[in-house]
């Protein structure tokens, strides 16, 4: 992988925070303690040991438990996205590295600012700048251009975070105005960096990235990916935090527990949930854009054409497909040899004994005349991205993939029976979505009356057979096939029945297709719905090799 620059600015910031981290870390010893007289006349319990030997008894626990945190969460993740923008250069990955130089900078300026000057107080500064420098670079270098979907949750989730922090923060600041007296908690400190930042920078920045949301502006997205990241880092941070705290022997009041470490920590867990939400929506994860690039690799020696569906292939198949052609307005048709299909937000049935639904989103490829098809699927359980594959091999088997998190691989298996599986799933795809492969060569029909066709498609030594039906309007509504699909009968793996549902054509693409699609198991005691789909975006692709 070719070095930039900017690489060895994140690999400087890696080992800034290790040392930072690690010097606070190894300061951690709780029997120094002992008190002075700060300047506004209180005693105060300092830490005594140390590279935090000048910092508070309440506060250095908080900045050791942040160490922790710092260098066995944010390190590790810091070092994952960037190897994950090495790898691909792409904007979602340095979208995620600019998140977590957000993170960082943040994390930078609290120490360079509220810890008590120290022999590291040069490595502050450097983290501090690199973090600041290396965020701004990466913004400037990004040039963020796409808008996630606004919703309802979003708008909550930023109102609530943008007043939380004020709930959180002013019951020790407000008293104390009212007073004239000092912060119960400002040791030997001038003033609390975390009020600063969090209510002066972070709190207005929600209701800026609700703005930005709301108007679709990409730069909303771009903090939304901050703001989140921040939330689930914070939600962590505290946990670490408040176990340094009781370790130490300090008190912490009920009161302070409710409303601010708890509250952080359930903002973190939506704040993961809206984060896996986003990258899905972005197509973020390394899975997906290695099927990505796979799919343009492969579709890149696909030849061109210039041909369109004619009158006189149409008059050659069966009349109920002849219907078809004309109601869904196929002659002049081009004959795309790949197409694009996108399922957003489909239910599908994940269990067939419990009956769990996820909603996935489904990104479908289909070629013409050559019976292919590959598809990616994206969803998440309890939070956790889980992501698949549907594929077709060159050595007559059908696969399908899993992958749980983005990195654990939970599945891959392949049969000769998916292959069988997968070029009827293809037929009753392409004729739908891209009908000119009604005339390939590889697809034969046997009329059995008005209404319905036996079909028969056969490439490389494997055929699979289906009955289709069309309605009196000429709409292909229904396709059943007894080879396509395998599911536990009485305990036993066997071939169960198959159909998929067609139904609302519209015109789009100059052409009628279906925009709901359903695909059904069907056992001999039960049917399942387990592929629902009703949002679908077609994409028609002929601009490869001449």
């Amino acid at each position: 992988m070719k070095k930039y620059k900017s690489d060895y600015l994140a690999i400087i910031t890696v080992i800034l925070m290790c040392i930072t981290t690690l010097a606070g870390i190894l300061s951690m010893d709780f029997t120094h303690k002992y008190e002075v007289i700060n300047q506004y006349g209180h005693t105060v319990e300092m830490y005594g040991y140390g590279i935090y030997a000048h910092d508070t008894y309440f506060s250095a626990p908080i900045s050791i438990g942040t160490d922790y945190c710092v260098l066995f969460v944010i390190v590790p993740m810091f070092l994952f996205i960037f190897w994950q923008y090495r790898k691909t250069r792409s904007k979602v990955a340095e979208l995620k590295l600019i998140s977590m130089y957000a993170i960082t900078f943040y994390y930078a300026a609290s120490i360079a600012f509220g810890i008590t000057f120290n022999r590291l107080f040069l490595i502050y500064m450097i983290l501090f700048t690199c973090s600041l420098f290396g965020m701004f670079y990466h913004i400037y270098h990004l040039k963020w251009d796409k808008c996630i979907t606004y919703t309802k949750g979003i708008q909550k989730f930023l109102i609530i975070s943008g007043i939380a922090l004020y709930v959180a923060w002013f019951p020790d600041i407000v008293p104390s105005m009212l007073t004239g007296k000092t912060l119960p908690l400002i040791g030997v400190y001038t003033t609390m960096i975390t009020y600063v930042l969090d209510m002066g920078i972070i709190s207005p920045l929600c209701f800026v990235t609700l703005f930005l949301l709301q108007k679709k502006k990409p730069l909303g997205t771009l903090l939304w990916a901050i703001m989140v990241r921040a939330c689930i880092i914070v939600g962590i941070m505290m946990l670490p935090q408040t176990i340094c705290q009781f370790a130490s022997g300090f008190e912490v009041p009920l009161p302070a527990l409710l409303t601010k470490s708890c509250s952080f920590v359930l903002l973190g867990i939506f704040a993961c949930l809206f984060q896996n939400r986003m990258y899905r929506e972005l197509g973020g994860s390394p899975f997906k854009q290695q099927f990505d690039q796979e799919m343009e690799t492969f579709i890149q020696i696909i030849p061109a054409t210039n041909e369109a569906c004619s009158k006189e292939e149409i008059k050659s198949l069966p009349k109920s497909l002849q219907k078809y052609c004309e109601y869904i307005g196929l002659e002049g048709f081009p004959k795309y040899p790949v197409v694009n299909a996108f399922f957003k937000d489909t239910n599908f049935v994940f269990d067939d004994e419990s009956g769990k639904i996820i909603s996935m989103d489904y990104d479908l490829w289909l070629t013409n005349p050559i019976p292919y098809r590959k598809a990616y699927c994206g969803s998440s359980m309890y939070g956790i991205p889980f992501e698949g594959m549907d594929y077709m091999t060159e050595d007559k088997k059908g696969g399908m993939k899993g992958i749980f998190a983005r990195v654990i691989p939970l599945f891959n298996v392949t049969s000769e029976q998916g292959y069988c599986a997968g070029i009827i799933s293809w037929f009753i795809e392409s004729i739908v979505l891209n009908p000119s492969v009604l005339f390939s060569e590889f697809v034969s029909y046997e009329e059995m009356d008005e209404q319905h066709l036996k079909v028969t498609i056969s490439y490389q030594g494997i055929s699979g057979t289906g009955i289709l039906t069309l309605n009196e309007k000429g709409e292909i509504t229904e396709f059943y096939s007894d080879e396509r699909q395998t599911g536990k009968v009485d305990g036993e793996e066997r071939l169960i029945g198959w159909r998929c549902e067609c139904s609302n054509y519209e015109y789009i693409h100059s052409i009628r297709y279906p925009k709901e699609i359903k695909a059904i198991k069907v056992y001999p005691d039960k049917e399942i719905v387990y592929f629902d789909a009703d949002q679908i975006s077609v994409s028609y692709r002929n601009n490869f090799l001449k």
